[in-house]
């Protein structure tokens, strides 16, 4: 037999028996839902918002200063890579002529 829960976003699941009591994440919106069954255990409330923001849980959101020094880092490696392509571009015609 199976299980069957419908989410919010109105996806319906179909669960084995063996997961009643347990929580499952909705394939189509990520949602965390509790399987009738076993008692359920209290929530995190934190994680719980945590899930419905999108972020991923156990991690701390970056501070400003680590987004500028991202931000900063991919720039810098882009250009890189637009510096490395021209010099490319360079040799190619060098060795060409």
């Amino acid at each position: 037999m199976t299980l069957r829960a419908k989410c919010a976003c109105g996806q319906r699941l179909k669960v084995p028996d063996s997961a009643a009591g347990t929580r499952v994440r909705c394939p189509k919106c990520g949602t965390l839902l509790q399987l009738p069954g076993a008692p359920a255990t209290v929530p995190d409330v934190e994680a719980l918002k945590d899930i419905q923001k999108g972020r991923k849980t156990g991690r701390r959101p970056l501070s400003p200063r680590q987004i500028k020094r991202r931000r900063q880092q991919r720039q810098t490696m882009v250009l890189l890579v637009v510096l490395l392509l021209a010099l490319v571009a360079v040799v190619v015609y060098v060795f060409k002529t």
